[in-house]
């Protein structure tokens, strides 16, 4: 292998090796994760040596033949026992998995292979049970935390008292059983309590919990936010990598890598030294995972730079979504045509946003369900929110490095981040548009469509600081060319709507984000220009009106809200129908609060 570096920093950021003298030598314990090619500034994968730190083992996909693939699940979720199939490989096994299956070959054979619905339902009560994780209460939760004081109009004072109030009802914690007992169960443990995002929730989610850990630290929960990090670092150890949840089936899916981020929100609020020098061996781990198993070299006008793009690690049913997946698979004509779709479909979930026209490899057939989510392929892009995360972890990195007196890491993150960089510069921002916007690898073009998650390399800081006002008229100027805000730059809408196609799939239109509000909001107000920033203002205000609108109607926040319906989810559903929620919604509003709560002013 041949390595060419054009970089400031050789000697300490790099001990150059082949992978021939490696395999023949091993005489050092460094790990081999990725080769970058430094070449008049770009940066494409071959070959990089990373230590000594050596990472944890990356796990392989879940081979479990009860939750996570074989002809006993196929036969259990194809039957429909359960309206949605993530009810089934939630549940508890009451016996041992051989003895199960045992039993489940016996009675297939006794029906020649097709076993009555009947007969069927009566095995899966007799074999398995519903598992609800225990309520828990922070020990460092408080009534009046000191947020509630900084607001000053009284009504949303009343509000947000009443939201801090729901933090007791999403607050769980793993029985020591699980941890014991771990084959009867497709949840993993973890050793700390944690915030679900909605009260009938088991799990956690790994890209939600940025916000839901804002917010804790605003409400002054720094002992639950540090137990919070340590279960991230604890699945790490594990398995290499971060899930998308706590859950076996989900192996070989992440989502948007957010850890390092938390991490630093959390060391900006308690400055402690010693839980960073003790985990960011692990926050390394995590980076070079992204790096070695999720990036790609994009070409383009004869330069070559290193992006990061959604995948997964398995190409079979998600457990989770087992029938709707089976189900849509049916149209595809061979075996090879139905995997290439799983591994899309499960590189779609990876991203956080499950399902959107943002996934599409065109835009035809909106209104057949099935040929929808045919045309999903993440594999081909280079999407923005993501390469930015990247961009933005190095550079936290770097930072984090130099904390614990790490010169020669710091660079390295430094460097990295130099280099992702140049890939946004290059590929992500479109000079037409004046604004950046998602990458098709396969054709090297620009995909100008307008998604909310165009805005976030102002949420993570990735473009030139000196140029910041710049970024942020432009990014006025595209919210207005959208249509997104009107010239005097109030809101259009009730809040930014996630896409402007109506596909009728959640992340699209006419539905607004939390996680993309946040982004779009803080993002703005990042920035120097005076117009981002009253835009930012403008639409802070508008979120949290439709929050506490729908809050007086249900008692609850929603997942997602409607950008043409105050203070509704788009979903008329029953006040007793919502489910006590919303984590991210949550965090998010605390956020703005947290920013603003002195001006909010509420329309009563």
């Amino acid at each position: 292998s041949l390595v060419i570096i054009n970089s400031h920093n050789i000697k300490t950021l790099f001990k150059i090796l082949t992978y021939k003298i490696i395999s023949k030598t091993k005489m050092y314990t460094y790990s081999i994760y990725l080769s970058i090619l430094f070449l008049d500034g770009y940066l494409s994968t071959q070959n990089l040596l990373r230590g000594p730190y050596k990472p944890p083992p990356i796990s392989e996909v879940c081979l479990s033949s009860i939750y996570c693939q074989g002809d006993f699940l196929r036969t259990i979720q194809t039957s429909k026992i359960f309206e949605a199939s993530k009810t089934f490989v939630d549940m508890k096994m009451k016996k041992k998995k051989e003895t199960i299956l045992n039993d489940f070959r016996t009675l297939n054979n006794t029906f020649h292979g097709t076993i009555p619905l009947l007969e069927l339902k009566k095995f899966v009560k007799t074999n398995f049970q519903q598992h609800t994780i225990n309520k828990w209460l922070p020990s460092d939760f408080k009534n009046h935390p000191k947020i509630i004081d900084k607001v000053q109009d009284y009504t949303y004072k009343e509000f947000l008292s009443g939201i801090n109030q729901l933090w007791k009802k999403l607050a769980k914690k793993i029985s020591e059983k699980v941890k014991t007992d771990k084959d009867l169960y497709s949840l993993i443990y973890v050793p700390n309590g944690f915030f679900v995002n909605m009260e009938f929730q088991n799990e956690f989610n790994y890209w939600d919990a940025y916000w839901i850990i804002r917010g804790a630290l605003i409400c002054g929960m720094e002992t639950t936010v540090k137990g919070i990090l340590k279960n991230f670092i604890y699945i790490i150890q594990k398995y290499g990598y971060v899930l998308m949840g706590n859950r076996i089936y989900y192996k070989g899916r992440s989502q948007p890598p957010l850890l390092t981020q938390m991490m630093a929100t959390y060391y900006e609020y308690t400055k402690d030294e010693k839980f960073i020098t003790d985990n960011i061996a692990l926050l390394d781990a995590e980076m070079m995972y992204w790096i070695k198993y999720r990036s790609i070299n994009v070409k383009s006008v004869g330069n070559t730079y290193i992006m990061t793009h959604y995948m997964s690690d398995a190409c079979n049913p998600r457990p989770e979504m087992y029938s709707i997946d089976v189900h849509i698979t049916k149209s595809l004509p061979a075996v090879r045509y139905q995997n290439e779709y799983l591994c899309r479909v499960k590189a779609a979930s990876e991203s956080g946003w499950g399902f959107s026209s943002k996934h599409f490899h065109n835009r035809k057939h909106y209104n057949d369900f099935r040929k929808t989510l045919l045309k999903t392929n993440p594999l081909n892009f280079a999407y923005v929110e993501l390469n930015s995360i990247m961009q933005s972890n190095s550079n936290i990195l770097s930072n984090l490095y130099l904390i614990v007196n790490d010169q020669a890491n710091s660079n390295f993150y430094k460097q990295l981040a130099h280099r992702y960089q140049i890939g946004i510069n290059a590929l992500l921002w479109n000079e037409d548009e004046k604004m950046w916007l998602d990458f098709d690898t396969t054709i090297a073009e620009s995909r100008n469509y307008f998604y909310a998650s165009n805005l976030a390399p102002l949420w993570t800081g990735s473009y030139d600081d000196k140029l910041s006002e710049f970024y942020g008229d432009s990014a006025v100027e595209y919210l207005i060319r959208n249509n997104i805000i009107n010239k005097d730059l109030t809101p259009r809408y009730i809040c930014v709507p996630t896409s402007f196609y109506n596909t009728g799939l959640d992340w699209d239109y006419f539905n607004c984000w939390p996680q993309l509000q946040s982004m779009i909001i803080f993002g703005l107000h990042s920035t120097r220009s005076k117009k981002a920033q009253k835009v930012a203002f403008n639409l802070a205000s508008s979120w949290v009106n439709t929050n506490f609108v729908g809050f007086n109607q249900t008692g609850t926040l929603f997942k997602k809200y409607s950008a043409i319906k105050l203070g509704s989810d788009g979903e008329e559903k029953s006040r007793q129908h919502y489910p006590t929620g919303y984590g991210v919604t949550i965090g998010v509003l605390l956020e703005i609060f947290h920013e603003w709560g002195n001006k909010l002013k509420s329309k009563q």
